[in-house]
């Protein structure tokens, strides 16, 4: 008799065991999900660094192609330069000192006769070279 019994409730402790391991792997599972989720969460929350404008830092320029300088943009040549923007026309007179693909280091001489030396991206300038 009691061998029957100890076999009825092995039986049952069975299928209360496995009913348990499926709870288990349930709620493992669902941990997994919610740790899953909120690590994507903070990785999409961290804030990115802000950019700062002015003048002490320019802007960056992403190129995709490579445009072509003027024909005859040299060092040592000098072109002058007038805006196409609105509503004033600009027109100045540069001295080409260097060139690096679409970029020149220029001295620019402006229509009040002062001078002042940096890197232009050329192709970027709204406007027409004269060669002088």
């Amino acid at each position: 008799m009691t061998r029957k019994l100890l076999n009825r409730m092995n039986g049952h402790n069975d299928v209360c065991v496995n009913r348990l391991m499926n709870y288990w792997k349930m709620a493992l599972a669902l941990l997994m999900l919610a740790l899953f989720g909120i690590i994507s969460l903070v990785q999409r929350s961290q804030a990115q660094s802000t950019a700062q404008i002015g003048t002490a830092s320019p802007l960056p320029v992403f190129v995709t192609n490579t445009p072509a300088l003027p024909e005859g943009f040299a060092a040592g040549s000098s072109w002058r330069f007038t805006t196409w923007t609105i509503p004033t026309v600009i027109t100045w007179v540069a001295t080409v000192n260097n060139t690096s693909g679409p970029w020149a280091h220029l001295t620019v001489r402006s229509e009040d006769g002062t001078t002042s030396s940096r890197w232009y991206y050329v192709p970027a300038m709204p406007g027409s070279w004269e060669k002088q």
